[in-house]
């Protein structure tokens, strides 16, 4: 934050209006705002205040009556202050609430509080609304009303209170001056955190308790005891209990695996002599076997030199045999013949050239000669094989009718076809004159659209033209933009110059009793105190600052200064060149 000038108007003890300007007063470095009690120096810090936040530190925030008891009746309270907050140049016009005469009757009436806020470098919108000033100013400067009292006007009033207090109101005091109450939270999020961790503690300890018995009950080891242990020593630690608990579940481990390679050899033995007896058990048991279907076989002797015998009459009667199976097979034939005889019977009378066959027959046939028979049937096969060729004849005519049908169809559905197609053409022929008329006025609508084809090429160029120049538009914009950005980045190096400059003539100030010293000759008197005896000189720190230093200091600041106003000057100019044209729109196109 940087102050450059305030003007004060019936505020506080002064009447009438009040002009400071920082920037004169802090050319040379540091300087000091002094003066008698009452004569207002607190006030022109309360007014920068009241500019900032619209209010004053300490207890005359509660008075609420900021206009001069001195000014002229009818005065209005103002103040007017011009910073830098967060590299942007600001000014800041407030009037605080106050009671104004009334215009036409007695008394007075309440004037509410104003302020206004305007952007000096020309980026954003000016406010007038408290609230959005206040929101910009607390987010330029970063910290509240509060905490700007705090940390850069302390409020003298506080500080006197402060010098009277005991002990304890002092601490209050600095508590809330200084908002410790930070501390007081972290010393009680400590607290919690010790109670956290212990009751964590106490948890691990009854875990830890609690494998101890798991591991004591699969072991078989007593747990350790802290009773146990002598006045002086320490308990012994659990995790070395439970390593030697492990050690010796090892040892064990490993003797229980040479004891299962032991077993594993027995084991192996006692299966191959196993293995062997059930092999011998099992021989004996299919000998027994053996042994009792000889026995069996002996036995049944006889009962097979019978059945051997049976056998050889078997074989004797074999001719005798076969004689029966021709019977029955003749048998068989018969009764098939006297079926299907008898079928032909019942099928013959059903039609008419059956009955005329039946009744040219003799049944039940006489016994004479079967050639008479043979000669009916064979004039009946012959006339039916004639018949039979006839038909065949017609099967072939019948067939080639029912292809000529199916031509028929097809041409009878293509003569339809045609039919329709002929209509279609019909159709569309009476249609061509409107065509032949649409297409006429189509080239006559090509011809007027050339005849304005010249027109149109100027409206194009035209607006050809207009995107170039907006092209352009954007361009200069864009330069106009990157104007800004210098101008920015110049204020940014300024404000850092002009700071550092400060910074160097502070810490050369209170190197210069070192300066002085250094230019101490033995004999010759001192400039400041005139003894020519010097006991003491003061020694140059490391941290102290030449004349040297601050002059490049001031040139760099100069340096800075003069590109900050180059790029200024060259904002407005980009602003106008950047200023949209007013060209002639081309014509719409019909």
């Amino acid at each position: 934050m940087r102050l450059h000038s305030l003007e004060i108007t019936a505020f506080g003890p002064f009447a009438g209006t009040e002009t400071v300007d920082f920037d004169a007063l802090g050319a040379d470095g540091l300087f000091l705002l002094h003066g008698q009690t009452g004569a207002g120096k607190t006030t022109v810090l309360d007014a920068v205040a009241f500019a900032l936040y619209g209010t004053v530190p300490g207890a005359r925030r509660e008075g609420k009556r900021l206009l001069s008891d001195h000014a002229a009746t009818g005065a209005v309270p103002q103040v007017t202050l011009e910073a830098t907050l967060g590299g942007r140049r600001i000014r800041i016009v407030r009037s605080p609430e106050f009671l104004r005469p009334k215009l036409r009757t007695a008394g007075t009436t309440k004037q509410h509080a104003k302020a206004s806020l305007t952007w000096l470098d020309g980026r954003g919108q000016n406010l007038t609304r408290l609230n959005e000033i206040g929101d910009a100013v607390n987010g330029l400067l970063g910290m509240s009303a509060d905490q700007f009292f705090q940390v850069v006007l302390l409020p003298q009033g506080e500080f006197a209170k402060f010098l009277r207090a005991d002990s304890d109101e002092r601490g209050n005091l600095l508590e809330r001056l200084f908002d410790t109450g930070r501390f007081g939270d972290v010393e009680e999020w400590f607290a919690e955190r010790r109670r956290e961790l212990a009751a964590g503690l106490a948890d691990a300890d009854q875990a830890i308790d609690i494998m101890l018995g798991r591991v004591s009950q699969a072991a078989g080891v007593p747990e350790p005891s802290t009773d146990d242990a002598a006045p002086g020593e320490q308990a012994q630690d659990p995790l070395e209990w439970a390593a030697r608990v492990l050690d010796g579940a090892r040892q064990n481990r490993t003797l229980a695996q040479g004891r299962a390679v032991l077993v594993d050899a027995a084991a192996g033995r006692a299966s191959a002599a196993l293995a062997e007896a059930t092999s011998a058990l099992d021989l004996q048991r299919r000998r027994a076997i053996a042994e009792e279907q000889l026995a069996q076989y002996r036995d049944g002797e006889a009962a097979r030199a019978a059945r051997r015998a049976e056998l050889a009459d078997s074989a004797a009667a074999g001719p005798i045999a076969d004689a029966v199976a021709d019977l029955r097979l003749a048998a068989t034939t018969a009764d098939a013949a006297t079926t299907a005889l008898t079928a032909a019977e019942q099928a013959l009378p059903t039609s008419a050239e059956g009955r005329r066959f039946h009744d040219a027959l003799q049944w039940p046939p006489l016994r004479t000669d079967p050639a008479d028979e043979r000669a009916v049937v064979a004039e009946f096969v012959r006339a039916w094989t004639t018949d039979v060729a006839r038909l065949q004849s017609l099967l072939g005519t019948a067939r080639e009718a029912d292809r000529l049908d199916a031509e028929l169809a097809e041409q009878r559905r293509q003569r339809a076809e045609t039919v329709a197609a002929i209509e279609r053409t019909t159709t569309k022929q009476a249609t061509l004159p409107e065509t032949l008329a649409a297409v006429e006025a189509r080239v006559a609508r090509a011809a007027a659209a050339a005849a304005e084809l010249p027109g149109l090429d100027e409206r194009c160029a035209r607006a050809q033209a207009a995107a170039e120049s907006a092209l352009e538009l954007v361009r200069t914009r864009a330069v106009l933009v990157e104007a800004e950005r210098v101008r920015d980045r110049a204020a940014t190096a300024r404000n850092s110059a002009w700071e550092h400059l400060l910074e160097l003539r502070e810490r050369r100030i209170d190197g210069m009793a070192a300066e002085l010293a250094a230019r101490l000759e033995p004999g010759a008197p001192c400039v400041v105190c005139g003894s020519a005896e010097h006991p003491n000189p003061a020694a140059a720190a490391t941290s102290t600052v030449t004349k040297a230093q601050e002059d490049k200091a001031a040139a760099a600041e100069r340096k800075c200064a003069a590109e900050l106003e180059r790029s200024i000057a060259a904002v407005p100019a980009r602003q106008r060149i950047s200023a949209p044209r007013q060209r002639p729109c081309p014509p719409a196109l019909s």
